[in-house]
This record gives C-alpha cells, sequence and structure tokens, in this order.
C-alpha cells in the first residue's frame, strides 16, 4: 500500500482525483458519490440483477425474481462514529440492503432488511421528509435484520 503520509496534499487530491476517474471508467461508480456507489456494486455483486439508473426512484437494484432493492452505504471511518443512512423517501422499495465498509474498504458488512420493518422501527422525520435507518443495537440484534460478510463481494470488484 502506498504510504500516504509521505504525498502531498497537491498529490492527495490528484491521487483521489484519479482513482476516481479510474473507478468510472471501469464501471464501479457512475457518480462522484463514492461511498454509495461503492456500496451499489457490492450489493449487485451479491445480489446480481441489474442496477437502476439515477431517473428513477427507491431502489437501486431489481433482482431476477422482480425484489426492489433500495443501497445504503456507510463508511465507518476511524474519526466518525456515523451509524446513520441517507434518507429514504419513497416506499418504492421492497428490501433494504445497508452496506458498511471498514475504514480502509478491506471488509464489508451487509445488513438486509424489509420495507416492512425500516417502516415499523424508523417513523419519518418530518426536517428531512424520509426515514433514517440507525445501526443500533436494537436494530442490529433485531431477529429480522439479515446480517451478511459482503467483504469477498467488495474484492470481487
Amino acid at each position: 500500500m502506498t504510504d500516504l503520509e509521505q504525498l502531498d496534499v497537491a498529490d492527495l487530491l490528484r491521487l483521489w482525483a484519479g482513482s476516481t476517474t479510474e473507478l468510472k471508467r471501469r464501471g464501479v461508480i457512475q457518480t462522484r458519490n463514492m461511498v454509495g456507489e461503492i456500496a451499489e456494486a457490492v450489493a449487485h455483486a451479491y445480489l446480481g440483477g441489474v442496477r437502476g439508473s439515477f431517473s428513477q426512484a427507491g431502489w437501486d437494484i431489481r433482482t431476477d425474481v422482480g425484489e426492489r432493492v433500495q443501497v445504503k452505504g456507510i463508511w465507518r471511518t476511524t474519526d466518525r462514529t456515523r451509524r446513520n443512512t441517507s434518507v429514504i423517501r419513497d416506499q418504492n422499495y421492497d428490501t433494504v440492503l445497508i452496506v458498511e465498509f471498514d475504514h480502509f474498504f478491506e471488509h464489508a458488512r451487509g445488513y438486509v432488511v424489509s420495507r416492512e420493518v425500516v417502516e415499523e422501527l424508523f417513523s419519518v422525520t418530518a426536517h428531512v421528509n424520509g426515514r433514517i435507518i440507525k445501526l443500533t443495537a436494537r436494530f442490529l440484534n433485531d431477529d429480522r435484520v439479515k446480517k451478511i460478510d459482503l467483504t469477498a463481494c467488495l474484492e470481487s470488484l
């Protein structure tokens, strides 16, 4: 691995920009929302099916059996303890797959939950006009939340 501490800010920015461009060229990401895009690529490697476009609302992957899956990504860095997904504003999905990455994107864990359980556990927050899933102990210990290791899917990219 490159020793990033030896690089100046300009070199780090060039590395980031070049990495983003190469990830787009390889089809891993489609926008500059890297965490969300990488989460979708990992979910697609796990589920198969078809990735949705950015113009349709609600789901990110439609499986071969027609299940509409909304994908959410969380990046667990050493300086952030973020445990919340981005907001879900509609109901045009059947299942949510949350992909949680470690600090260096070396490991990925997945949490699969139905829309009904999301709606039961997380109420609509008015100021964002949607639901925000929080990876609390209550959520993680709920028997209806399926936990999966997605590291092999991450490595397959």
